[in-house]
């Protein structure tokens, strides 16, 4: 022992050799505390953390070797930058946030800082000795302070353009779509910036002569890449206009667009190992070309961006009311998330489950059809009406559903019979075109609500998520998901308001109705349902029971008669995958007004979901049936696409309506405008129903984990249905690429 410490340059040497098992050791034990990252495994942060203070105790006696040896004082900063960075995020990633206490994530951290170090002092010190400027004498230095300058330049232009510049082009385009203001995003994605101007700075200003040239030189070329292709070679690649790709449709130009990646990132590089300064200056130059023309661009942007792009505009709900109900009618929709027809009639009815026995006044269709599978565009259809379009997007399409002829008429109606209309939980229904027509949507900015809590990770990761799509070449853009990508505001935003109820055994202990000062009310209440992981013939009785307590309270205050309730689903159960589709059939039962009998009456009447509104019309006595009524239809209306719209008007198309024409009025029946309530439809009727689930295809654009529309097409009961979705009877249409 002594022998060897007589030795000090021993120390250094032996350690360099046996680095790689330390390592292996280090990664090893990553993955054993990853793999199950529940679980923490106490023997692996152990000898971590022993390995961890062996190697800093001899740095520390022996820190003059190291740094004339193999590492430098330069090295050992940039390696505590770089780990820290990615130890933070692996944690962040694994969401350790969610599982463990805040020591133990702690000990976590710790241990992917001592990996990320290690690792980055090894490939540092290679980078080193290789390819970087040793200092050695007062000539070197002085150039290493040029190259640290020009490299800042040259970062700072690549770094402006992919986290300002790109960003804040998308974002004042589609402001709508972002539910923020735009200061929010520049300061998610400051940290970032410095971060990487300042890594990278450090890395390229201190390469020596051969290897900067080459860094130059590609890095040139990938910039004028990134122009090229953001600016002219994403035209036939839509995302906030709506349209759709498909990569086996576009062969020729991906091989084109690849061809040109390659050309200008490969040439420069062959140039710069034949003569590493030939390109020197030309990258300079180019560098500043497209530095001040995209800093001139960006403060243009910026002067003529919308004012509503900096301001906070969201609505919110206001649950003061979310359990009132009016003295005289009320027309009560109890939306229970995921709630299957097949179980409450094959698993609760044919087993006389006495649950039922709350339910005698009420109809109970057992076939029944959603028009979505998935709750974001199921609650918009249910009260729109909304037809499928596989190619309107986020606020657009509730921009147009709004908007619709049926939809004005049907809020005009009520409104206009005196009912007070409310949405309890319908999250995403968050676009200024509920102002005005629901009497419980507020607008955020009208009622000043503070802010409790703005989740900058998400409005991170949007950002990266659009910048590496439009800036990637097409071959390589198959490969960005944007899963969770356009979340409601509450995802993003949270404010200072009152939620109410939405989890089953708070919507139940709340449940304590009373009058309001409206005689009529429409109230649709959205809870959490059998969206959970208990039995499923539990959470169906607790949520039947809870729907129960709701029925009771309104006899308590005698609106029961009165009332037409209907208890529905959003859609069907549904299994979370990507790769299965599974047939789903949503509850739907009914008691009209003044309807009373001893037990509950099976209906096997097909009917969809695209009969909600005509129904909730037809119970309210505003159902004209075949009179007809005057309604508007604007040109913007009957050009985006919506068929439906074109066949409400006999003989019209897409060009009946010239771009200048605002609105033409027409003369409609209701069974055009809204289609036909359940009451019309018998159990021998012949019905063609069509069903959208969501399914990954990989040739398309990977979005959200989904890719395609699947629409399946059935004129039978929910069996006919099975068999078409096992035997794949269905049409494919794609998802738009902004998607939710």
């Amino acid at each position: 022992m002594n022998k060897l410490f007589s030795k000090p340059k021993l120390i250094p040497s032996i350690l360099t050799k046996i680095w790689p098992i330390i390592w292996l050791v280090f990664i090893a034990s990553e993955y054993v505390i990853f793999k199950e990252f529940t679980y923490v495994n106490y023997n692996s942060i152990l000898l971590i953390s022993v390995l961890t203070v062996c190697f800093l105790i001899l740095v520390f006696f022996y820190r003059k070797q190291f740094v004339t040896r193999n590492l430098t004082y330069y090295n050992c900063i940039l390696a505590f930058i770089i780990s820290f960075y990615y130890s933070y995020n692996t944690v962040r990633v694994y969401n350790f946030k969610d599982f463990l206490p805040n020591s133990t994530r702690l000990l976590f951290f710790t241990c992917n800082f001592y990996v990320f170090f290690f690792i980055a002092l090894f490939i540092l010190s290679i980078l080193y000795k290789h390819c970087f400027l040793h200092n050695e004498d007062k000539k070197e230095t002085s150039k290493s302070k040029k190259r640290l300058t020009e490299s800042f330049i040259f970062v700072f232009v690549f770094i402006f353009i992919l986290f300002f510049y790109i960003p804040a082009e998308t974002f004042f385009s589609s402001f709508q779509d972002f539910c923020y203001p735009y200061w929010l995003l520049i300061k998610a994605s400051m940290v970032d910036a410095v971060f990487y101007t300042i890594m990278l700075t450090s890395i390229i200003g201190v390469l020596n002569d051969k290897f900067y040239g080459i860094t130059r030189a590609v890095g040139t070329g990938l910039l004028i890449a990134i122009y090229v292709q953001y600016m002219f070679m994403n035209g036939s690649i839509g995302f906030f206009d709506g349209s759709v790709y498909d990569i086996r449709k576009h062969i020729l130009e991906t091989v084109i667009n690849t061809v040109v990646w390659l050309v200008l990132i490969i040439a420069p590089l062959v140039i710069s190992l034949k003569n590493n300064k030939l390109l020197l200056k030309p990258s300079k130059y180019i560098t500043y070309i497209l530095g001040m023309l995209h800093i001139v661009s960006y403060v243009l942007l910026l002067i003529s961006a919308d004012k509503q792009c900096f301001k906070y505009a969201s609505t919110y709900y206001d649950f003061s009311e979310q359990f009132v109900v009016g003295n005289n009618k009320n027309i009560v929709v109890l939306i229970i998330d995921a709630a299957d027809n097949d179980v409450l009639v094959n698993d609760i009815i044919k087993n006389n489950n006495p649950i039922m026995d709350n339910f005698n006044d009420f109809n109970v269709y057992t076939n029944t059809s959603s028009v979505y599978d998935y709750t974001n565009h199921s609650q918009l259809q249910m009260i729109t009406n909304f037809p499928f379009d596989n190619t309107c997007v986020s606020q657009k399409r509730r921009e147009i559903a709004w908007n619709t002829p049926w939809a004005v008429e049907f809020y005009n109606r009520f409104h206009e019979a005196g009912y007070r209309i409310n949405f309890y939980n319908l999250e995403n229904e968050t676009s200024e075109y509920v102002i005005g027509n629901v009497d419980n949507a507020r607008s955020i900015e009208d009622e000043n609500i503070g802010i409790q809590y703005i989740n900058y990770k998400v409005i991170r990761g949007r950002s990266s998520e659009i910048t590496r799509f439009r800036v990637l070449p097409n071959i390589l853009k198959m490969k960005v998901s944007f899963k969770n990508m356009f979340k409601g505001n509450d995802q993003i935003i949270v404010y200072n308001i009152d939620k109410g109820s939405y989890d089953n055994e708070d919507f139940a202990d709340n449940c304590s109705l009373s009058l309001g000062d409206n005689d009529n009310y429409l109230i649709f209440n959205h809870t959490r349902g059998v969206h959970l992981p208990n039995d499923k013939i539990e959470n169906y009785e607790y949520c039947l029971n809870y729907a129960n307590k709701y029925i009771d309270e309104m006899k308590r205050l005698g609106t029961y008669d009165d009332a037409t309730i209907i208890i529905t689903s959003d859609h069907g159960h549904i299994e979370e995958t990507t790769t299965e589709l599974e047939p789903a059939t949503p509850i739907f039962m009914i008691k009209h007004a003044n309807e009373s009998h001893n037990k509950y009456v099976l209906n096997d009447a097909p009917i969809s979901h695209s009969d909600i509104m005509a129904t909730l019309l037809y119970n309210a006595g505003l159902y004209n049936g075949d009179m007809n009524s005057n309604v508007a239809v604007t040109s913007a209306t009957v050009t985006q696409g919506l068929n439906s719209i074109d066949e409400l008007i006999p003989g019209a198309t897409k060009d009946t309506f010239s771009k200048d024409s605002k609105e033409v009025t027409v003369k409609l029946t209701d069974e055009q405008l809204f289609g036909y309530p359940v009451e019309y439809y018998s159990e021998d009727c012949d019905r063609t129903r069509t069903w959208y689930d969501r399914y990954y295809d990989p040739n398309y654009l990977h979005v959200g984990g989904y890719t395609v529309y699947c629409g399946f097409t059935f004129t039978g009961d929910r069996k006919e249905l099975e068999k078409k979705v096992e035997n794949r009877e269905m049409t494919e249409y794609q998802l738009p690429v902004k998607y939710e």
